[in-house]
């Protein structure tokens, strides 16, 4: 989102979603690497251009390292997971759960995830672009309708084992999702407000981004956030305070 917006996409970003999302890393099963700081020197697998890295340098700070200590290879999705299981890869930074399966079968261990940290956690949006939105704004109000009853089901813990099925059939398994989201509350995860966390995480983000050259251009949030949307459609469903708002911290802001 970020790197597309700076390079001149014209979007607006109309609702939040996919809030606290945890990362981990994970090693081979019999790697002599034990924690974060072991990975100096070490080839670490990362989706570059996307949040996966953005975490990364957070992750590494944990350990006193930065970006430059680890020899950082851009590899994307399954092709990074089965290179730790031939061990052409020291390490892989990535969403837990696609680390599980390779834990149960002994394949790989995992040396952090980043559940309480909460600087750590991805954040990802609901975005539309400019032109579609001036076009169409009667089908924009109603695709982020059905954004918010989503939402509004998917934070719902009496739904919990119903969302985790449905995501479940991504191939990752029921199983797994109920193990990454452990007993966090899913209203967290599943919010689609815009507030102080979302924007902290995306201001960060850019400044990251900008930081590790990963684009030319600043991103003005402000300019970038539409919330008429998401105002409406939290109005006509009745649903202005069903989401707690959450500070920069991370902590309850009401």
């Amino acid at each position: 989102m970020i790197i597309g917006k700076s390079a001149g996409l014209k979007t607006k970003v109309l609702a939040g979603g996919g809030l606290r999302t945890p990362v981990a890393v994970a090693v081979p099963n019999d790697s002599t690497i034990q924690t974060l700081a072991d990975l100096r020197g070490k080839r670490l697998a990362v989706a570059k251009g996307t949040a996966i890295q953005l975490a990364e340098v957070r992750v590494l700070a944990k350990a006193g390292l930065q970006d430059k200590d680890v020899r950082a290879v851009n590899i994307l999705g399954a092709n990074a997971t089965d290179a730790l299981q031939t061990k052409d890869i020291d390490a892989v930074i990535s969403i837990p759960g696609s680390f599980y399966p390779l834990r149960d079968r002994g394949v790989a261990r995992i040396i952090y995830e980043s559940k309480d940290d909460p600087d750590v956690l991805i954040a990802a949006g609901f975005v539309g672009i400019e032109d579609f939105i001036k076009k169409y704004p009667e089908i924009t109000q109603r695709l982020v309708n059905v954004l918010v009853r989503a939402a509004k089901f998917s934070s719902d813990e009496k739904n919990r084992d119903a969302v985790f099925k449905l995501w479940g059939q991504d191939g990752t398994g029921y199983l797994y999702y109920k193990e990454q989201y452990g007993k966090t509350s899913l209203a967290e995860h599943q919010t689609p407000l815009l507030d102080a966390y979302w924007e902290g995480r995306f201001k960060d983000g850019i400044a990251d981004s900008l930081k590790y050259k990963l684009i030319r251009r600043n991103v003005d949030l402000d300019q970038w956030i539409d919330r008429s949307f998401l105002e409406t459609a939290l109005k006509s469903q009745g649903l202005e305070n069903h989401w707690t708002p959450y500070g920069y911290d991370g902590r309850p802001q009401r």
